[in-house]
């Protein structure tokens, strides 16, 4: 019996360190899934308010298409900072930089194909002229932004004169 009890006092040690290192690994397994599981929450929460944001700047250009006039190039004047599209989404609409200009994103106007028009007075260019705008989005709760460069055309423009043609 006094051999039984040697043995079971020198295996205590043993069982003591074992409990220690499985402690430890149940410990760095519950740390790596409270940092996984962050990621991904951080990660959803980016991507709605990306989505939220995309939204809002979409909201900003129909209303830009809404409340311009396209056909006499009065999109150019229409600017416009954080109209509220929900509780806490916003839009803003700003110009660019002038098509012409160095840096611009975008041309000054596009060519239309079959729109030459010769005669007495010279063969006149038709084209659609661009508008450079930049509409952004943004959501206070998911502390998210996005920015969007459009160019709204507008035509035709004789380019020789750069004048609207007659009913367009």
């Amino acid at each position: 019996m006094k051999k039984t009890l040697e043995i079971l006092e020198d295996e205590g040690g043993f069982a003591f360190i074992t409990a220690l290192l499985a402690l430890l690994i149940m410990v760095s397994l519950s740390i790596l899934i409270f940092d996984l599981t962050g990621r991904d929450v951080r990660v959803s929460l980016k991507s709605t308010g990306e989505k939220v944001c995309s939204s809002a700047a979409e909201a900003g250009i129909q209303n830009l298409l809404l409340q311009s006039d396209t056909s006499s190039g009065n999109i150019s004047s229409y600017v416009i900072a954080n109209a509220p599209v929900g509780a806490t989404s916003f839009y803003s609409i700003t110009n660019q930089t002038e098509a012409n200009a160095v840096g611009a994103k975008m041309p000054a106007s596009l060519p239309l194909a079959g729109y030459e028009i010769g005669g007495t007075g010279g063969t006149h260019d038709w084209s659609n002229k661009v508008i450079n705008k930049s509409v952004s989005g943004s959501d206070n709760r998911y502390l998210s932004e996005i920015d969007l460069d459009i160019g709204i055309g507008y035509g035709p423009v004789d380019m020789s004169t750069s004048q609207p043609a007659a009913g367009g």
